[in-house]
């Protein structure tokens, strides 16, 4: 009879898990024997670049024949090692025939294909600009496919030299937010890289009492020509800044700037509460859109309260407004309005462009580019809840802070903002594309939280269906539509960054704090 003892029991077992972590090993995993895998929720597919603004613009036509760079923005960081000359072309004809001798830099997701000084391009001639497959995210994501735009040449060469038409803040301006990010919009595109903080500088912030230059970082949109500048740090309160664009600063035709452009500002006192969100002269606008507004006659009409702006489309319904402070015959279809309807020629010919400044720099500051760390929202999921389901963090219930989704916001149901009994409390809700709702949606507000203090930055549209309930303040990329029924306590921005459209049809949107206004809208 085979005796067992202690010692070989011990023995056995030793080689048995000897056994399995030598055969665990070989495949990858060191105890199992199967190929590792994640289960971590914050692992998810890449996502693929897209090209998002170009210059000069697919089908524009009259380009000037002196053209030296062309321009593409990404949605993500690229591989600058991916975009050269052969992933960046630009051809003419058919059989297509290259542009050669020029370069390729890239730096914050701009790409510039800079063409050779000479020859000039062909008089009438059809350009096409391609940028391939082969260049890539700095995950090693490509393109999903070539992105093609065409334009065409005109007669002459450009030599308009290139100026700034709008600042924010403006020359003079007082109070200003201490985490102010100051802009500048330019006549003509310009080469993104001739504007940069760095040396050579030229586009910097001076404190004016020290001299001493601001530490900073500056991005240009191709969309809307407008250069931003974003300190490292906050402004020192109570203090004078000087800003200036240098002459170094070029158009995509190489023409410099006439002389260097400079404007001053005041940051406001340490004791004077300055909105986190500063909106400075827009603060008493409800809508504002950059390529008109459209109202559907239905009972009750839709009423306004609060300013308009209309900029630089002055039009509703398709008919030119009375540019008289109202929204004129719009077709039969005017919305009822306690304000003025502010165009590009009423009052006069410079306020409904500070004011779509002022506006566009509030879409800036919200951006995660500018207010990063923000709490993630669950990509692809709804927030919100049916009425009088328990409240859930994060779901149907949020506390002041930032809240980040790298795809849409969708509310369904009720959603509550809890300002905890403080009356400063701010709401901020970055959405990468869209922001909407779903029917009769309802946002909440409870222990004195406001409107007023809250914002929801929409990367493309914002679009509030039927019966829905809403509170704050809406900035969207492009349009803003409001189906039947919908309310809104909180501004609503169309345009920050491209044509925006704005659509009625039987609303209410009310300025919070707005003396026509509901009560409780504040």
């Amino acid at each position: 009879m085979l005796k067992v003892t202690r010692k070989k029991i011990f023995v056995w077992c030793v080689l048995m898990l000897m056994s399995i972590f030598v055969s665990g090993c070989d495949n990858g995993n060191p105890i199992l024997g199967q190929a590792p895998t994640s289960t971590d929720p914050s692992v998810t597919a890449l996502t693929t670049p897209t090209v998002i603004a170009i210059a000069p613009k697919n089908n524009v036509v009259n380009v000037s024949r002196n053209i030296r760079t062309i321009t593409a923005e990404f949605s993500l960081p690229m591989d600058a090692s991916t975009l050269t000359t052969a992933s960046f072309t630009l051809s003419k004809g058919t059989p297509a025939v290259l542009e050669t001798g020029g370069a390729v830099s890239y730096a914050n997701k701009m790409a510039e294909l800079t063409l050779a000084t000479l020859p000039i391009l062909d008089a009438n001639t059809v350009y096409t600009a391609t940028v391939s497959t082969a260049a890539t995210s700095i995950d090693g994501v490509a393109l999903a496919s070539d992105y093609v735009w065409s334009f065409t040449t005109g007669l002459v060469a450009d030599l308009t030299k290139p100026t700034v038409l709008s600042t924010s803040p403006r020359n003079g301006d007082l109070n200003i937010s201490i985490k102010k990010i100051v802009t500048a919009t330019f006549s003509k595109e310009m080469r993104p890289s001739s504007i940069t903080a760095t040396a050579p500088s030229t586009f910097t912030l001076i404190d004016t009492n020290t001299s001493l230059n601001v530490d900073g970082n500056v991005s240009y949109s191709v969309v809307n020509k407008i250069s931003s500048f974003k300190p490292v740090a906050n402004l020192t309160a109570d203090t004078n800044y000087t800003a200036k664009i240098t002459t170094v600063a070029e158009d995509l035709d190489g023409n410099t700037m006439l002389n260097d452009y400079n404007w001053t500002f005041a940051t406001a006192a340490a004791s004077v509460l300055v909105e986190l969100v500063p909106l400075a002269q827009a603060s008493t606008y409800g809508i504002a859109a950059t390529a008109g507004v459209t109202n559907t006659l239905t009972t009750p009409n839709t009423q306004i309260d609060g300013n308009v702006v209309l900029n630089p489309l002055d039009q509703c319904n398709a008919v030119t407004v009375d540019n008289a402070g109202g929204f004129g015959l719009c077709g039969g279809a005017a919305p009822a309005i306690n304000g003025t309807v502010v165009t590009i020629t009423y009052p006069d010919t410079v306020t409904a462009q500070n004011i779509t400044d002022d506006l566009r720099a509030a879409y800036l500051s919200i951006t995660p580019a500018n207010m990063p760390g923000g709490t993630s929202i669950a990509a692809g999921t709804t927030l919100g809840a049916p009425i009088g389901n328990a409240l859930v963090e994060g779901d149907n219930l949020f506390y002041t802070g930032v809240y980040t989704s790298n795809t849409s916001i969708l509310i369904t149901g009720d959603l509550t903002i809890d300002a905890q009994d403080d009356p400063n409390a701010t709401f901020v809700f970055q959405s990468a594309s869209t922001v909407g709702t779903a029917p009769n949606a309802r946002i909440l507000l409870v222990n004195g939280a406001k409107a007023s203090n809250i914002w929801w930055q929409a990367g493309s549209d914002a679009t509030l269906q039927t019966n829905t309930t809403w509170n704050g303040n809406i900035l969207a990329y492009r349009d803003v539509t409001m189906k039947t029924g919908t309310s809104s306590c909180g501004r609503l921005f169309a345009g920050a960054f491209t044509d925006g459209a704005f659509v009625f049809d039987s609303n209410r949107v009310s300025v919070p704090g707005n003396a026509s206004s509901p009560v409780g809208c504040q």
